[in-house]
């Protein structure tokens, strides 16, 4: 892969130099955009389009430029380029599949209609262009139409997934259970994990005579849809270390709860490392005390107070040296407590010897 990078950058600047020799060379100016094409060099290759078409209204160089336009974005400048085509090129069957297959993405069904069958009065058994027929009937629900289109892909060889997946979900549209059963397990060959097709063919053979077989199908959609535990621990281990290096300790601790609470339940040191984030960064001793004690409540009744050591006495880190750990913080932090609000007059101190001294007062008075 890296020779064949290597070798096309080496032929980018081959027929760039070329071009720069010899400007009115068609066929080096068309190397040239093919090749910033193919590299994603999307605005060189509209810059270099553009200018060809000055001299050139080839359906070819017409084709780049619609390219480059839909490299920058530029959809409606690319559609343009293909409905300019098909008006001077009807027999171009790419420019009516490409125009249609923009309009589907833009859910602009009918207008990927009307570009197909326009072409399709001049060659109804083109293979691309009846793709792109078949899919927009069947997006606006013209499942009959669609049925018909698809059926006719097959007659001409096409049992690609695309086909046999609509195919299927057209006739699941209008009650055609066991034909929707039989083609959508063609397309299962293609996408076992599909959800989708999973769906309607388990949907499929619930209406027919494969009952358990569509329980089978739902329960792999369903497994398939929910991502593993561990693979969204990893997500937010991920989002939890961004945060941190970004300096927002507000959703470092929200995506610290939500993976404890959601995906990492057994993982009590996150609680511990909660109160670490809302000790030094957000200065929350409220919360701090709170993530303490809720971790403390994990302790196990029978683990010992005393930190873990290896062979030479060295502590080792584990879950009941952070225990204790959190047990001497949080005892720290409410001694700490229990000055700050004597000194700022919210405890009134009473001695211990108050009474006795009341006492010997008044027994000298009487």
């Amino acid at each position: 892969m890296l020779q064949v990078i290597i070798k096309n950058k080496q032929a980018l600047k081959y027929y760039q130099k070329a071009v720069d020799l010899n400007p009115d060379n068609k066929y080096a100016r068309i190397q040239y955009i093919t090749l910033l094409l193919n590299q994603r060099k999307f605005d060189e290759a509209l810059g270099e389009s553009s200018l060809l078409t000055e001299t050139d209204s080839s359906a070819v160089v017409l084709h780049l430029q619609a390219q480059s336009f839909e490299g920058v974005d530029d959809i409606l400048a690319a559609l343009g380029c293909y409905e300019n085509i098909q008006e001077k090129y009807p027999n171009d069957f790419l420019a009516a599949a490409k125009a249609a297959r923009l309009h589907i993405e833009g859910a602009f069904y009918n207008y990927a209609i009307e570009a197909t069958e326009k072409y399709r009065q001049i060659d109804s058994t083109n293979v691309v262009v009846n793709q792109q027929n078949a899919l927009a009937y069947c997006l606006i629900k013209d499942y009959q139409t669609a049925i018909q289109r698809y059926e006719q892909l097959l007659s001409l060889g096409d049992s690609t997934f695309t086909t046999c997946y609509y195919l299927g979900v057209s006739y699941y549209a209008v009650e055609k259970f066991y034909e929707a059963h039989d083609i959508l397990e063609v397309a299962r060959q293609y996408d076992k994990r599909n959800v989708n097709l999973l769906y309607y063919l388990g949907r499929s053979c619930s209406k027919t005579s494969w009952k358990d077989q569509g329980v089978a199908y739902l329960e792999e959609a369903v497994a398939y849809a929910t991502p593993p535990d561990s693979a969204m621990v990893r997500l937010y281990v991920g989002l939890t270390d961004c945060y941190k290096m970004a300096l927002m300790p507000k959703e470092q601790i929200k995506t610290m709860q939500d993976r404890y609470d959601k995906y990492d339940i057994e993982n009590h040191k996150l609680l511990y490392d909660m109160a670490y984030v809302y000790q030094y960064q957000l200065k929350d001793k409220k919360n701090t005390e709170r993530c303490l004690e809720a971790f403390l409540k994990t302790r196990p009744k029978n683990s010992s107070e005393q930190p873990e050591t290896d062979d030479k006495g060295n502590v080792i880190l584990g879950l009941s040296t952070y225990y204790g750990a959190a047990e001497t913080w949080l005892k720290d932090l409410r001694e700490k407590k229990k000055v700050d609000d004597f000194f700022q007059g919210k405890v009134i101190a009473v001695p211990t010897n108050m009474k006795k001294t009341e006492t010997s007062r008044d027994t000298v008075k009487k």
